[in-house]
């Protein structure tokens, strides 16, 4: 749910129903607004949900009637992914009944989303309309359309409406260019560690570059997850409307033990005085607020401007320099699940994590000192 506060002094609280069709409500107050919305909504609901189903549903019916229910069984990042999904699928196949709806069908809409620039009226604060055009779809954007469709006619192969589902073979469009991924460098990031000394980013900025966590999983860490030496990263914080809470990790993969060196084990505990590592004021931290800071240190710290996630793609590169084999930096980084025979090896396994942090731990702590002798000197 959205919330605007509109020129005339309304506040409009809007929402996209499961069909891709907006509701807005509005009213004096962005509560106002809201409880009108809920209302709205639930109207909508009921009249979905009485209103006769046919035998032969297109496929925007049966994904409001059918498949939409279902998702309050689902993650809150995975409904957030179907309603993204849905404003771009129903408007384009919405109309085609489920039973004809061929792989012809999915793979040019799929091309298309791909390929065709995409246009939407923006209305302005003085409320003057205009035209912003953008890109064609990434290719991973494009990869979440496929998967939510699949998701779809997965569940119409279940029902017997369909013989077999006409996404699985459906191929993604080509890559138009190779993707570069930007990185920090070990010396950048221990800058940009420097200068959040004593903020509210220090904590998960250092847990980002020097672990390689994903920023949901740096504000996730509590005191209680570092145990005998090993840091355990088992959840992830996320914002469900202007709630900040904790939930599951983006994969099963993601669950995963960091054997630390005692040198950083050390440096956490010193952090552990309560609770979650990265609380402020008792409170847990909006994630994207790092986000928000980050060109912000950069600036300070004279290093390049980059995203949260050029720590965790820089703690990757600079393994790969001290020549870790890209089979440990997928576990360090819970990209990969550990084969079943590998978990004979657990303590060979943990040993070996803890002697490539160790390295990384070493290069880190020899930057730090040469950026301090450096500094020594330039005060004398």
């Amino acid at each position: 749910m959205a919330r605007f506060h509109k020129p005339t002094g309304l506040w409009e609280a809007t929402k996209r129903e499961p069909t891709g069709k907006r509701l807005s409500a509005y009213g004096k107050t962005p509560e106002e607004a809201e409880r009108k919305l809920a209302h709205k909504l639930a109207a909508a609901a009921i009249e979905r949900a009485t209103a006769p189903i046919q035998a032969r549903p297109t496929l925007e019916e049966y994904f409001a009637r059918i498949y939409a229910p279902t998702l309050a069984e689902h993650s809150y990042k995975w409904r957030e992914q179907v309603d993204w999904a849905a404003s771009h699928i129903m408007p384009a196949l919405g109309s085609i009944l489920v039973d004809e709806l061929g792989r012809h069908h999915v793979q040019a809409f799929l091309l298309s989303k791909g390929r065709d620039d995409r246009t939407t009226v923006v209305v302005s604060p003085k409320g003057t309309p205009s035209t912003r055009r953008y890109g064609p779809l990434s290719r991973s954007s494009v990869g979440h359309l496929r998967k939510v469709l699949h998701a779809i006619m997965e569940m119409a192969e279940a029902d017997d409406l369909i013989k077999r589902n006409p996404v699985r073979h459906v191929e993604l469009p080509p890559e138009r260019t190779r993707r570069v991924v930007s990185a920090y460098t070990l010396e950048e990031a221990s800058k940009l560690i420097e200068v959040a000394k004593g903020t509210t980013w220090f904590r998960p900025l250092w847990l980002c570059a020097l672990l390689g966590l994903r920023r949901g999983e740096a504000f996730g860490v509590m005191a209680e997850d570092l145990l005998d030496g090993s840091l355990h990263i088992q959840r992830d914080v996320e914002v469900i409307g202007r709630e900040v809470t904790t939930g599951p990790l983006k994969t099963l993969a993601s669950d995963r033990w960091l054997p630390l060196p005692e040198p950083m084990a050390t440096e956490i505990r010193s952090w552990a005085k309560r609770g979650h590592l990265t609380l402020w004021k008792g409170r847990l931290v909006r994630p994207e607020g790092l986000t928000h800071a980050l060109p912000v240190l950069a600036e300070r710290a004279g290093v390049r401007r980059l995203t949260i996630h050029a720590l965790r793609a820089g703690f990757n590169s600079h393994l790969a320099d001290l020549g870790c084999p890209e089979e440990w930096r997928k576990e360090l980084m819970g990209h990969a699940q550990t084969g079943v025979n590998e978990r004979h090896y657990t303590r060979y396994r943990e040993e070996t994590k803890r002697e490539w942090l160790s390295k990384l731990w070493a290069e880190y702590s020899s930057l730090v000192c040469s950026s301090t002798a450096s500094g020594t000197a330039d005060g004398r």
